[in-house]
């Protein structure tokens, strides 16, 4: 899956959606909440003429927007109707005039339709004129105030002011407020308009549903203080910041000149700065300038110092900049450890961009909420398929969505019957464990109502809780009453009782097996004297409960706090030594790993405690949070506190007892090893001593053979063993261009 599928593209709910909110969504107003009406051209005059009296004005078409194009075609049939003027990209543009535009850019083309003042003398001049607009940019026209004041015009490119193209510098530039008006859809406060709804306005996918400043994804990578400041327990002279101690003179000059401004010490651990003190290291001391003190060399070869005042950078707004103006790909790779993956500040993680966020289904039901489609797709299925089978639709929008409706419902349905109840539709595939995959797949197969087809289901109950087995076990059920054929590898007791027919293999595995054992219904294979299988349904063998376990105290107790050991620093004042960022301790019966108010995802701000050195088994139903609680919180900010790692952690207040840890290894389900070539001898480890043993007998020793002659990833120019022919793949692939690669 790429970064941008998720579970709703995934089953194709979501471009249901898209189609949903964009015959029967109603549009409101961003800034004022209020539902978009069309306006007519009375209703624009009036506005209009509601400005300061003697405004000049210019009335606009905006006939092409954000489109690739040369446009000579429109040109020249504008050109034929009378119209001398455009705005092409911002500039004001003679018809005698016109650029060549690159046809492979973006461009926004508006025509201009007149110009006057804002008088009540010109009232049926600015009608025939908004008519005019609204013919020929479908029901769109905006209205240009050119009384704007100069620092408010954008300059041009090479910074000269911003005057028209092949004009006198009197005549009005292209910029100034805009008043948009619709014909069809606009706001009756500020004149914020739309134009027609269309399902790409809600897609992610697409630029014109995307939020500009993630492009879709619902994230942004910026620069996190937390892994900026790697070091808080130490002071600004002795690390906190690498790259920014006392060992880089120059930047720590500038640290020395900020802390003298603000009256704080540099040798003071970061942490405990004033929070004042934190932002203005971090992000820069805006408006207030400083005091700096620069060495300069003389044109004799010495050095003096040079002040100047200016205001400071900022530690991050520093490494922002160096990342843009860069072309070192070592510096970003430096920089790049210091950012991490945050939520989209402008669309919250939504997606969308701001016109999409903000058109609503509206029901008939006062008490079932009006949802945005992100919203929709925020809650869980469950929350979901609740919302769509309370929603009705008025008048004409409820006849022409009810088909998308009741197959949003019947999908939405299907994933609940399958146990997936707790994911949401803007959970993304990449997060998806291999069984819930897999689920989804199978829920999209029942929606399709195909009949006659074999299913091969390989252990589709994997992390599936048995309240929801039985929910799985009658949508494969009802799977095979379609007059389906299902196939399913499992190991699960209910799903092997609930089958019409068992085959077991065996007796062993590997060279032991690859016989079949038994076969027949489950009370014939439980009765079948020769499968092990049958014997654990018979229940004559079975897991045994361990007798004696091992206690635990469930008392939270903290570790003996270190002594501080103290020094003296160059002015003769005692002053802590830092100390290690992990005291090492012995644990206790009563010593554990606690997790203090995590509320990721569905979490009710859970505390949770975890003893050391013993065996423990986090469970419950699918989606109750085990994962998010482990995974997500626990191990995600333990990897950051030990290795700084990259990964953000769910929201939580502090993880307690983290010394009795030096490391934490998480055991996944991901695939093993690097390379197409790995295996579990060389993923192990195992197969080094064995090539390292091939390499001392007597023939490797005469032909002065290394270990790595045995090796399938070394090439024969470096001394290597591999097969040069399939470079030590073991196959040759055949690429057959239009067809399916041949191995």
């Amino acid at each position: 899956h790429n970064p941008r599928s998720t579970v709703g593209t995934v089953t194709e709910i979501h471009d249901y959606l898209r189609l949903l909110y964009a015959r029967a969504g109603t549009p409101f107003c961003p800034d004022h909440d209020l539902p978009l009406q069309a306006q007519s051209v009375g209703q624009m005059v009036d506005a209009v003429l509601g400005l300061p009296e003697d405004t000049r004005l210019m009335i606009l078409s905006p006939v092409v927007r954000d489109r690739k194009g040369e446009f000579t075609e429109l040109f020249a049939d504008m050109q034929a109707r009378g119209y001398v003027r455009f705005r092409i990209d911002g500039q004001i543009v003679e018809a005698s005039d016109l650029p060549e535009l690159k046809k492979n850019e973006k461009h926004n083309i508006d025509v201009v339709i007149d110009r006057l003042k804002a008088r009540p003398d010109v009232k049926q001049r600015l009608a025939e004129s908004f008519e005019a607009a609204l013919r020929a940019a479908d029901g769109k026209a905006i209205v240009l105030e050119l009384d704007t004041p100069a620092d408010a015009v954008p300059p041009q490119a090479n910074g000269a002011p911003a005057t028209a193209r092949g004009s006198d510098p009197q005549r009005p530039v292209g910029h100034g407020k805009e008043h948009l008006y619709s014909s069809k859809f606009a706001c009756p406060v500020c004149s914020y308009a739309l134009p027609e709804l269309e399902p790409r306005l809600f897609s992610f996918n697409a630029p014109m549903g995307a939020c500009p400043h993630c492009d879709g994804l619902g994230q942004q990578t910026v620069f996190d203080p937390e892994r900026v400041v790697a070091f808080p327990s130490l002071s600004l002279a002795g690390g906190a910041v690498k790259g920014w101690d006392r060992r880089n003179a120059y930047t720590h000059s500038m640290l020395e000149s900020v802390a003298r401004h603000y009256g704080f010490d540099i040798e003071t651990a970061y942490e405990e700065l004033p929070a004042a003190a934190q932002k203005t290291l971090l992000y820069g001391s805006g408006g207030d300038e400083i005091e700096f003190v620069y060495e300069a060399e003389t044109p004799k070869g010495k050095t003096r110092s040079v002040k100047r005042s200016h205001p400071f950078e900022g530690i991050i707004p520093n490494f922002e900049r160096r990342m843009r103006e860069t072309d070192s790909v070592a510096v970003r790779e430096d920089l790049a450890r210091y950012q991490a993956a945050k939520p989209c500040a402008h669309c919250g993680g939504a997606r969308l961009r701001r016109e999409a966020r903000h058109v609503f289904l509206i029901g008939n039901d006062a008490s079932v909420p009006r949802q945005a489609i992100y919203q929709v797709e925020h809650a869980t299925l469950a929350e979901s398929l609740q919302y769509f089978e309370a929603l009705t639709l008025l008048g004409s929008k409820a006849e022409i969505a009810d088909k998308v409706v009741r197959e949003i419902r019947a999908r939405l349905k299907f994933l609940n019957d399958v146990g997936l109840n707790y994911l949401s539709l803007d959970r993304s595939a990449d997060t998806l464990s291999g069984g819930e995959a897999q689920r989804i797949r199978l829920a999209s197969q029942i929606g399709s109502g195909l009949t006659g087809v074999m299913y091969v289901l390989d252990e589709p109950s994997i992390g599936l809780h048995q309240r929801d087995n039985e929910r799985l076990i009658g949508t494969l059920r009802h799977l095979r009453d379609l007059g389906n054929s299902v196939l399913v590898v499992e190991h699960d007791e209910d799903m092997i009782r609930a089958a019409d027919h068992v085959i077991d293999m065996g007796p062993g595995a590997g060279v032991h097996g690859g016989r079949v054992i038994a076969q027949g219904t489950p009370d014939e294979v439980a009765e079948h004297p020769d499968s092990l299988t049958g014997r654990y349904l018979a229940h004559t063998l079975r897991i045994e409960v361990p007798t004696q376990r091992h206690t635990w105290q469930a008392d939270y107790v903290a570790p003996p706090e270190p002594a501080a050991a103290v020094t003296a620093t160059a002015k003769g004042k005692a002053k802590p030594e830092p100390q290690p960022m992990w005291p090492r301790y012995e644990p206790t019966p009563a010593s554990c790993l606690r997790i203090v108010n995590a509320r990721g995802n569905n979490l009710k701000n859970v505390t949770a405690e975890v003893p050391v050195g013993l065996l423990t088994c986090v469970t419950g139903v699918s989606g109750s949070g085990k994962s998010t609680l482990i995974n997500d919180t626990l191990y995600t900010a333990v990897a950051r506190k030990l290795y700084h790692a990259h990964a953000e952690p769910a929201p939580h207040d502090e993880i307690e007892g983290l010394e009795a840890f030096d490391k934490v290894i998480n055991v996944d389900q991901s695939p093993i090893g690097r390379t197409p070539r790995s295996n579990p001898a060389t993923y192990t480890g195992l197969f080094t001593p064995i090539r390292e043993l091939f390499a001392e007998v007597p023939m490797a020793r005469e032909r002065a053979w290394r270990a790595a002659r045995f090796s399938s990833n070394v090439g024969a120019g470096a001394g290597g063993g591999r097969c040069e022919a399939c470079q030590g793949d073991g196959v040759l692939k055949v690429e057959m261009h239009f067809l399916p690669d041949v191995y």
